[in-house]
This record gives structure tokens, C-alpha cells and sequence, in this order.
């Protein structure tokens, strides 16, 4: 832990860095206001925060949205790339067996099209109505 850290600062690190999750400072009943009462956060009152009554400690003066000013150069100067993905396993499509979707645009262009006529003769049941089903045992060779 870098010692340049407050003893807050570093606790604060060490209760949100705990390797299994269920572990972490706020996985707790009391969730986000466990970490809020954490000693790091003792000089906020996070009801003003909230109303926006503080004034930040430093305003970015910034002139574009998308302005790199207060980035460090090292990592400005590198040349952007993609990171690898993770090739989708075999039975990935799998996930979504079942799953289906309309865009409610769709939807409402379809509303206008003309509906569809069903020929007065085709038949709107069941096959398996015309029909006299039995179950046949298999056979134990």
C-alpha cells in the first residue's frame, strides 16, 4: 500500500480491495452507508453533497468535451488499440435460446400496414384434432 496514503485512505483501499466480494466494505445489509461512514468520509456531509451545496475543491477548466488537459501524457501519447476479446464458447447462442425481440418501432410502423386476411377455408386448428391419437408403449427387447 503506498504509505503517501493517508491511514484513512489506506484503510478505505484495503476494506474495497478484499478479494472475495462478499468481503468488501457496502456488500453488507447496510450497503452503500457502510462505506459511507467509513473514517475516509468523516468530512463529508453527503446530504449537502447531495443538494450540491459544496463547492468542489477544483474545477477543471476545460474547453472542450473532450479535452485531455489534466490526463497524464503518458498515457495521451500512446497510440490507442482494441483490446483482444474473449472468443464466444460453442454453445454461447445458448444464452438466448427462447429470447426474441420487436423494436416498439417496428411495432408501431406495422400498426398502420393493412392486417393480414385468413383464407375463409384454411383451417385454424390443431392438426392433431383431426386425428385419433394413441400412445404405443416401446417395446423391451
Amino acid at each position: 500500500m503506498p504509505q503517501f496514503l493517508s491511514p484513512e485512505a489506506q484503510s478505505l483501499l484495503r476494506a474495497l480491495f478484499k478479494r472475495n466480494a462478499v468481503n468488501r466494505l457496502g456488500a453488507g445489509p447496510d450497503g452503500i452507508e457502510e462505506i459511507k461512514r467509513h473514517p475516509f468520509f468523516a468530512s463529508i456531509d453527503f446530504n449537502r453533497l447531495l443538494n450540491k451545496e459544496i463547492s468542489p475543491p477544483f474545477k477543471p477548466a476545460v474547453t472542450t468535451i473532450d479535452s485531455t488537459l489534466y490526463f497524464d501524457p503518458e498515457f495521451t501519447k500512446r497510440t490507442p488499440k482494441d483490446s483482444p476479446a474473449v472468443p464466444p464458447s460453442a454453445t454461447a447462442h445458448e444464452l438466448f435460446r427462447g429470447f426474441s425481440f420487436v423494436s416498439p418501432a417496428v411495432v408501431e410502423e406495422r400498426k398502420d400496414e393493412k392486417k393480414v386476411r385468413t383464407i375463409p377455408t384454411a383451417k385454424t386448428h390443431p392438426i392433431t384434432d383431426d386425428y385419433i391419437l394413441k400412445e404405443v408403449s416401446p417395446e423391451v427387447h
